[in-house]
């Protein structure tokens, strides 16, 4: 864009400044590193714009990733929200909170609604890190998905029976597919994906029918997709233990074998009452 291009811009959007003003503010940009100019045109500087970029991940590191345990839970009967800008720093915080939780509560069962299980075929290796500490930690995982398909299958089938148990149904809640619950103690995580996002991964999850169909780069790619995804934590004790009784009944007690073992009829055995 050129000085004039600009300066145009700016009174079309009523502000009105003079050409000299633009040169001047132009010229400090340039000296600063943020633009770069190139005959009579100027554009921003790439290696400033990465370091913006990389500014912006130290931050999210520091201030979410790496918050102390007391500024991310809330008092009793209050709640907090974040907003990402794509799903896997979502997921990256997402992590990071349940395992608060674990240590928090001192409760060996988180119960969790899950539409589609996106995050596993996007990261996973890390969650394969997060499992395992999970299961040196005895915590367990009962997770109601409410997808039918192969990688909602294939997703059952790659986790670590004594940590995780499985139920497939839709039943509690079907009106509210964009929406994914973890609940343990007095608290419940509910994480919140836009519409158009959680269409895509409808439609990626119904493409696969086979292990060969399988394009994890195209789930990745979505999920980097900017969107305003949200996670709230409430400290609700009423509302978390009923929605701990709601996800309970979908389980069967385990096999005398240690497997899992899912149902979509009633069974509260196993449960920890907690």
């Amino acid at each position: 864009m050129t000085a004039d291009q600009l300066h145009a811009a700016l009174r079309s959007d009523g502000r009105k400044y003079s050409i000299q003003a633009v040169y001047y503010a132009l010229r400090k940009l340039q000296r600063d590193g943020v633009i770069v100019k190139l005959h009579d045109r100027f554009s921003i500087s790439l290696s400033w714009a990465f370091e913006v970029v990389r500014f912006a991940d130290e931050l999210f590191e520091k201030q979410i990733v790496a918050a102390p345990v007391e500024r991310l839970l809330p008092a009793a009967n209050k709640k907090q929200v974040w907003t990402f800008t794509n799903l896997l720093k979502l997921d990256d915080f997402w992590v990071q909170l349940m395992f608060v939780l674990y240590q928090r509560t001192k409760k060996g069962i988180m119960f969790s609604w899950c539409p589609h299980p996106w995050f596993y075929f996007a990261q996973a290796d890390k969650l394969g890190i997060f499992h395992s500490a999970l299961r040196a930690e005895k915590r367990e995982v009962w997770v109601v998905i409410g997808g039918q398909t192969f990688l909602d299958r294939t997703y059952s089938s790659l986790l670590i029976p004594d940590v995780h148990r499985i139920a497939f149904t839709q039943k509690p809640f079907e009106k509210r597919w964009r929406t994914h619950f973890c609940t343990i103690g007095d608290y419940i995580i509910t994480v919140t994906i836009p519409a158009s996002i959680m269409r895509e991964i409808d439609t990626f999850f119904e493409s696969v029918s086979s292990g060969e169909q399988s394009n994890y780069a195209k789930i990745t790619g979505i999920l980097l997709k900017k969107s305003h995804a949200k996670i709230e934590i409430a400290n609700v004790p009423e509302k978390a233990r009923k929605l701990q009784h709601k996800l309970a009944r979908y389980f069967k007690p385990k096999t005398h074998g240690g497997g899992p073992s899912s149902s979509k009829s009633p069974g509260m055995s196993g449960y920890s009452g907690h």
